[in-house]
Protein backbone atom coordinates (compact mmCIF):
# COMPACT_ATOMS: atom_id res chain seq x y z
CA UNK A 1 0.00 0.00 0.00
CA UNK A 2 1.41 3.41 -0.90
CA UNK A 3 2.29 5.51 2.19
CA UNK A 4 -0.01 8.39 1.24
CA UNK A 5 -2.94 5.99 0.87
CA UNK A 6 -2.34 4.74 4.41
CA UNK A 7 -2.25 8.28 5.79
CA UNK A 8 -5.38 9.23 3.85
CA UNK A 9 -7.15 6.13 5.18
CA UNK A 10 -6.25 6.98 8.80
CA UNK A 11 -7.51 10.55 8.35
CA UNK A 12 -10.74 9.23 6.82
CA UNK A 13 -11.17 6.80 9.75
CA UNK A 14 -10.88 9.69 12.20
CA UNK A 15 -13.44 11.70 10.22
CA UNK A 16 -15.88 8.77 10.21
CA UNK A 17 -15.43 8.23 13.95
CA UNK A 18 -16.23 11.92 14.54
CA UNK A 19 -19.37 11.59 12.40
CA UNK A 20 -20.46 8.46 14.27
CA UNK A 21 -19.53 9.35 17.86
CA UNK A 22 -19.14 13.14 17.98
CA UNK A 23 -15.41 13.04 18.68
CA UNK A 24 -12.42 10.78 18.26
CA UNK A 25 -10.85 10.35 21.69
CA UNK A 26 -9.49 7.26 23.38
CA UNK A 27 -12.40 7.26 25.83
CA UNK A 28 -14.98 7.44 23.03
CA UNK A 29 -13.31 4.69 21.01
CA UNK A 30 -13.17 2.44 24.09
CA UNK A 31 -16.81 3.12 24.88
CA UNK A 32 -17.85 2.17 21.34
CA UNK A 33 -15.30 -0.58 20.76
CA UNK A 34 -17.71 -2.96 19.03
CA UNK A 35 -18.91 -0.30 16.59
CA UNK A 36 -15.32 0.80 15.89
CA UNK A 37 -14.38 -2.80 15.16
CA UNK A 38 -17.36 -3.24 12.83
CA UNK A 39 -16.51 -0.01 11.01
CA UNK A 40 -12.89 -1.01 10.51
CA UNK A 41 -14.03 -4.44 9.33
CA UNK A 42 -16.22 -2.85 6.65
CA UNK A 43 -13.78 -0.09 5.69
CA UNK A 44 -10.79 -2.34 5.11
CA UNK A 45 -10.46 -5.66 3.29
CA UNK A 46 -7.18 -7.59 3.31
CA UNK A 47 -5.33 -4.46 4.35
CA UNK A 48 -6.70 -2.28 1.56
CA UNK A 49 -9.30 0.49 2.02
CA UNK A 50 -12.65 -0.58 0.64
CA UNK A 51 -15.69 1.43 1.79
CA UNK A 52 -15.07 4.87 3.29
CA UNK A 53 -18.31 6.65 2.39
CA UNK A 54 -20.25 7.53 5.52
CA UNK A 55 -23.66 7.15 3.85
CA UNK A 56 -22.88 3.57 2.82
CA UNK A 57 -21.40 2.72 6.23
CA UNK A 58 -24.47 4.09 8.02
CA UNK A 59 -26.66 1.72 5.99
CA UNK A 60 -24.50 -1.24 6.99
CA UNK A 61 -23.70 -0.27 10.60
CA UNK A 62 -26.27 1.80 12.48
CA UNK A 63 -24.68 4.68 14.42
CA UNK A 64 -24.91 4.25 18.18
CA UNK A 65 -27.69 6.10 19.93
CA UNK A 66 -29.14 6.08 23.41
CA UNK A 67 -31.91 3.75 22.27
CA UNK A 68 -29.43 1.31 20.69
CA UNK A 69 -27.32 1.27 23.86
CA UNK A 70 -30.38 0.64 26.05
CA UNK A 71 -31.60 -2.15 23.77
CA UNK A 72 -28.24 -3.89 23.76
CA UNK A 73 -27.97 -3.58 27.55
CA UNK A 74 -31.40 -5.17 27.98
CA UNK A 75 -30.50 -7.98 25.59
CA UNK A 76 -27.24 -8.68 27.45
CA UNK A 77 -29.08 -8.72 30.78
CA UNK A 78 -31.76 -11.06 29.38
CA UNK A 79 -29.08 -13.45 28.13
CA UNK A 80 -27.37 -13.36 31.53
CA UNK A 81 -30.64 -14.14 33.30
CA UNK A 82 -31.36 -16.97 30.91
CA UNK A 83 -27.99 -18.52 31.71
CA UNK A 84 -28.79 -18.43 35.45
CA UNK A 85 -31.96 -20.51 35.13
CA UNK A 86 -31.78 -24.11 36.28
CA UNK A 87 -33.56 -26.68 34.14
CA UNK A 88 -36.60 -28.22 35.82
CA UNK A 89 -35.54 -31.75 35.07
CA UNK A 90 -32.06 -32.80 34.18
CA UNK A 91 -31.81 -35.14 31.27
CA UNK A 92 -28.55 -37.01 31.46
CA UNK A 93 -27.29 -40.06 29.75
CA UNK A 94 -25.45 -42.82 31.50
CA UNK A 95 -26.03 -44.54 34.80
CA UNK A 96 -28.36 -43.03 37.35
CA UNK A 97 -27.83 -43.32 41.05
CA UNK A 98 -30.85 -43.97 43.31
Amino acid sequence: MPPLLAIEFMVRCAEIFVEYFGDCTERTLRAHFVTVYQLLEEMCDSGMPLVTETSILKEIIVPPSLMNRMTSAVQVRALALEGEREPLARTGHGSSQN
